[in-house]
């Protein structure tokens, strides 16, 4: 009985080198035959291999994948023969005049594929396998696996949550807690993990969202939910300036569910500028926008609600009816100043001034010895010539008799 088991140890260590030894050679032997999509060829399990072991891979998972290749030469091999290509085009594409990868291993890549396997024949020795380290799986001699996993934990999370990794691999979350994609990364391929969908009523981020596999699994991406504020009670205004006793008007912030503090602006600081809450208004009569935001803090972020804010002078034209017969016209008025909120125009004949209250009803025409009528509020004066006085300038100034 001892002699049949030793038999058999020596029978599996001699059948397992010699098993390790032709993969070896079967791993660098030189290809020689032409692939195509739709071959069927053991020289397919192989270009499989060698796509898989210089970061090309077939598949990610299951059939094409390390340890899973297969002889059948189809469109994820083709496609994997493609980025191979076009990473190489000085040396597969450009000899023939071609931009992009055809997905076919003729002459030109079969020819860099065996000078890369030569290559390593030529830099390994006997004592460093070509290969990663051998285990069994299911009977069967395969690449140790060179794929991890992405993962890591999310925070605040109110809803129903949706992320991608390199714009795929969809990963929908309802709960805080860790996550893990399904699709596992090759070593040496970078990751990127972005918000697909966000949850109703709230604003998430990632940290630690990129980067490179390197000898481990990814755990320490973070995503951190930040729920909105309910902003109410920040409403329209509207001041009449005769009724308005200040220039100035303090603003009162939305009510809030967060206690963040609150940052206002002015659509148009000419109009309505603000420092700190209060506002001061540059010209009264004129609509600006007031935005009111609130700053993010632990729980709630940064949010905003606006309002309208609008100043109205009376037409101060039919208030006062001021311009004594001539065309008035409304315009906007500078704080504190409503004379300024209109002009006066085309006043009568023989009246003049800012208000049409100028007349020479007075004096037109009766003026002597050279003096003119000028006009005024009480209805025209004289002007007198030098060496002339009186109402109508008809004494004549002793000083130059």
């Amino acid at each position: 009985m001892k002699k049949v088991i030793i038999f058999f140890a020596i029978s599996f260590v001699v059948i397992f080198f010699y098993t390790l030894s032709t993969q070896t050679s079967a791993d660098t032997e030189p290809f020689t035959i032409d692939l195509r999509q739709g071959s069927n060829d053991l020289s397919v399990q192989r270009l499989q291999q060698y796509l898989n072991q210089h970061n090309f891979p077939v598949a990610q998972s299951g059939i094409g994948s390390v340890g899973f290749e297969t002889t059948y030469f189809g469109p994820l091999t083709k496609q994997a023969l493609i980025a191979f290509q076009n990473s190489h085009a000085d040396e597969i594409l450009s000899p023939i005049g071609l931009t992009f990868g055809t997905g076919n291993f003729f002459r030109l890549t079969r020819q860099y594929v065996n000078k890369t396997l030569e290559q390593l024949v030529a830099t390994t020795t006997p004592e460093q396998p070509i290969l990663p380290v051998k285990h069994l799986r299911s009977g069967r001699m395969v690449s140790s696996p060179s794929k991890f996993q992405i993962g890591g934990t999310v925070s605040n999370l109110d809803g129903s949550l949706v992320l991608q990794n390199n714009g795929t691999d969809d990963l929908t979350i309802t709960q805080n807690g860790s996550f893990s994609f399904s699709t596992l990364i090759n070593k040496g391929f970078s990751y990127l993990v972005n918000i697909f969908t966000e949850p109703n009523g709230q604003d998430c981020s990632v940290s630690n969202g990129s980067g490179t596999i390197t000898s481990s699994a990814v755990t320490n991406v973070g995503i951190n939910c930040l729920t909105y504020p309910t902003l109410s009670g920040f409403s329209n205004v509207s001041i009449n300036v005769l009724s308005t006793p200040s220039v100035t008007y303090n603003l009162i912030a939305p009510t809030s569910d967060s206690d963040g503090d609150f940052v206002f602006a002015s659509s148009n600081d000419s109009i309505l500028s603000i420092s700190g809450s209060v506002g001061t208004w540059n010209v009264l009569g004129g609509t600006v926008t007031v935005t009111a935001t609130q700053s993010a803090n632990d729980t709630y972020t940064a949010s905003s609600t606006s309002a309208t804010y609008t100043a109205t002078v009376p037409n101060m034209c039919e208030v006062i009816v001021p311009c004594n017969g001539g065309e008035c016209a409304q315009v906007a008025s500078t704080p504190g100043n409503f004379a300024t909120s209109y002009t006066c125009s085309n006043c009568p004949s023989g009246q003049s001034g800012d208000n049409c209250e100028m007349t020479i009803t007075n004096c037109d025409g009766a003026c002597l010895n050279g003096g003119v009528c000028s006009p005024s509020v009480s209805g025209g004066e004289c002007a007198c010539a030098a060496c002339f006085t009186g109402v109508l300038c008809q004494d004549l100034d002793i000083a130059c008799a």
